[in-house]
């Protein structure tokens, strides 16, 4: 980093990657065949006092209960 320019850039990535990954957390939703990282996603949930709160995923596993026979998606998020 060779001038204030690039320092700054650098500066303004870090902050923008911390404040992503401050709003993070996790939701556990059925399986979606088209949904893919970094995709932004609406969050409504009034238990939480979420309404179309806006996340972007950031990681996304797959889970299979063998007792149950079921497949969910447990999507990582950040902020936008």
């Amino acid at each position: 980093i060779d001038t204030v320019t690039k320092a700054q850039q650098r500066g303004d990535a870090h902050l923008r990657e911390a404040e992503m990954e401050s709003a993070g957390g996790s939701v556990l939703v059925p399986v979606n065949c088209s949904q893919q990282l970094y995709d932004v996603i609406d969050i409504t949930d009034s238990r939480a006092g979420l309404t179309a709160a806006k996340r972007r995923v950031l990681g996304i596993k797959l889970i299979y209960d063998t007792g149950r026979g079921e497949y969910t998606q447990r999507l990582f998020l950040g902020g936008v």
